[in-house]
């Protein structure tokens, strides 16, 4: 593919573990072009699909450090770029001229991003970027119930997924800034395991000056997600009330109050399950299709515990292009996830991963001019000046914005009077809010209609998760916006994309942990799915728009105009499986 957003820009990424890899493997699906910097060793990685999917698009380079001219083929590449990408340690950095000091000395337009197992200046900043490790030492562990007690290993590797996404989200923010500075110059973005993983970790973790029993207790580790096995041993996670479905109602009037009452005893009752134990004996007495089929045909949001990678064969995932097709040079053709959010130009894998050092250092034309930086303008946030118009609720929207405001945008957040539904659970709530104005607006008033007008002729950016139908009743869809302004980045985020015959089903993270098999995976043999309390699939939802509505800025301001950005939990979750992938013979490789 050519012409991609980022058509020009060069990266060079320096060490390619998790994180790093994936951040640069985003810019690369962008239009980027990527050459990965290899040693030796990185031979063993080559024979794992994880290294297909997060190296593919790329151009490999092979340098041996033990070499007199290493460094000079280095600079080769360093002088044209525009963008270094590094999970080397401090020290190693140091060592080899590559840290922030040196590059930004002797290249002031390079945007040098570096991840580490911690963040810069902390005491441990020179251990291991390591997930089980970072995770372990910050007591993140700790969060996860088990099947016993204690620290429980968590198989979904939450600080890399976490760290990948913000390290590509701060690259775009500063060559955004970049583009707009007078000078050109660069700048520095830093972000490690600890803050990728402390993301999600923000809806469990909280304090208050002022606290309640209601900000203490939420999200706490007594909470249970009815997940219930049905007649054929598959289990299946349920997000709304499956009482009214048809078959579970008919189940429910044939037992009768009274055995219903005997059956819900030490069991728990919440808004999703009022009759949990009955609503289990039930299940088991189906195999889980026509629990599934019921349930969807009512609008009950609900997804089967599959075993991880099952997901590359939804064929929503395959409408909305969330499964690609790669000629893989190690495993021949596969089927991949493919990018989690759609722009225009789209994101579109470039090609498989490389052969191990078939790039040159002098791949690059030597033309780019440095120019001279203005450390006066260091102090202005990436985004400063940027407005946005947050229209969403519960977390999958709301923590978007929030990251843009962190960033520096004015993020204005727009609620019924009634307030935004996540506030009944305020420790989740505040862990996606900071940073932002508020206004309190009747989207079913009169006026509405004109006050919705006035603010996208305001905005930059309009970002929701509201569900589409909904959105275009209340005039909050693309259409509708951009004839107010055809310079809007209209961002919304649903739960199935945009196309296909789910597009406007409802969902939640849950669902995604489903779907994916990280409930499956994570649990351990032989026990029930698990669900993790972290919501990560919202979180990766979240961070996947972001990046889109990065994306579309950058793009808007070489006059490509607004334009609609789609982001989705299934397009993002399905990402998070790619350390399998589909082979020639239909068959998920080993992992």
């Amino acid at each position: 593919m050519t012409g991609g957003i980022l058509s020009g820009v060069k990266v060079v990424e320096l060490g390619g573990g998790h994180a790093a890899a994936v951040a640069a493997m985003l810019l690369a699906d962008a239009g980027a072009d990527v050459v990965k910097v290899e040693g030796a060793e990185g031979a063993e990685a080559r024979r794992s699909a994880s290294f297909a999917v997060w190296n593919r698009g790329k151009k490999s380079l092979l340098l041996d450090w033990s070499e007199r001219d290493c460094s000079s083929d280095l600079e080769c590449l360093l002088v044209c770029a525009d963008v270094v990408v590094t999970d080397w340690l401090p020290s190693v950095q140091r060592a080899r001229g590559v840290d922030e000091a040196a590059l930004h000395a002797r290249y002031p337009a390079l945007v040098h991003t570096a991840i580490g197992g911690w963040p810069a200046g902390h005491p441990f900043e020179e251990r291991a970027v390591d997930d089980t490790l970072v995770l372990a030492e910050a007591g993140i562990l700790d969060e996860q119930v088990g099947y016993r007690e204690g620290p429980i290993y968590l198989r979904f590797p939450l600080g890399s997924w976490g760290a990948a996404y913000l390290a590509a989200i701060g690259t775009l923010a500063t060559l955004i800034a970049r583009g707009r500075k007078s000078d050109g110059g660069g700048g520095t973005v830093r972000t490690s395991l600890l803050q990728g993983a402390l993301l999600p970790t923000a809806m469990l973790w909280r304090r208050a000056q002022h606290s309640s029993a209601a900000f203490e207790t939420s999200m706490d580790k007594t909470m249970r997600t009815p997940q219930f096995e049905c007649a054929d041993g598959v289990w299946i996670h349920v997000k709304a009330p499956p009482d009214d479905a048809p078959l579970m109602r008919a189940a429910l009037d044939a037992l009768g109050p009274d055995k219903v009452a005997e059956l819900n005893l030490g069991h728990p009752s919440n808004h999703t399950c009022k009759n949990w134990g009955a609503n289990a004996h039930i299940f088991r007495t189906r195999p889980s299709g026509e629990w599934l089929e019921d349930l969807w045909a009512s609008d009950v949001p609900v997804q089967a515990d599959v075993p991880l990678g099952q997901i590359y064969f939804d064929e929503q995932a395959a409408a909305n292009g969330y499964v690609v097709t790669i000629d893989d040079p190690v495993f021949g053709t596969t089927r991949q996830p493919g990018p989690p959010v759609s722009v225009s130009p789209p994101m579109a894998p470039q090609g498989p991963a490389p052969v191990l050092g078939s790039a040159t250092a002098t791949l690059w034309a030597t033309d780019r001019p440095v120019r001279a930086k203005d450390t006066a303008e260091d102090a202005v946030l990436p985004l400063a000046g940027l407005k946005v118009a947050d229209f969403g609720a519960y977390l999958a929207g709301p923590l978007a914005t929030m990251l843009l405001a962190d960033l520096g945008a004015d993020v204005v957040k727009i609620e019924t009077p009634a307030g935004d539904v996540m506030r009944r659970v305020p420790g989740a709530f505040v862990g996606c809010q900071r940073g932002k104005r508020s206004l309190a607006l009747d989207l079913k008033g009169k006026r509405a209609r004109e006050v919705t007008g006035a603010i996208a002729g305001w905005a930059d950016i309009v970002h929701h998760n509201i569900r589409m139908p909904a959105a275009v009743r209340l005039g909050l869809d693309y259409a509708t916006l951009s004839a107010a302004n055809p310079d809007l980045v209209f961002t919304h985020v649903s739960s199935y994309g945009p196309r296909g015959p789910r597009k406007d089903w409802p969902g939640y993270d849950q669902l995604f942990q489903a779907q994916t098999g990280w409930e499956y995976e994570g649990a351990g043999a032989g026990n029930p799915p698990m669900w993790h309390r972290f919501g990560m699939m919202d979180h990766q939802a979240a961070l996947a728009s972001v990046l889109g509505t990065l994306l579309a800025l950058y793009h808007r301001d070489r006059g490509g105009g607004g334009q609609a950005v789609a982001a989705s939990l299934l397009g993002a979750s399905l990402l998070t499986v790619s350390e399998t992938v589909v082979g020639p013979d239909g068959e998920l490789t080993p992992f």
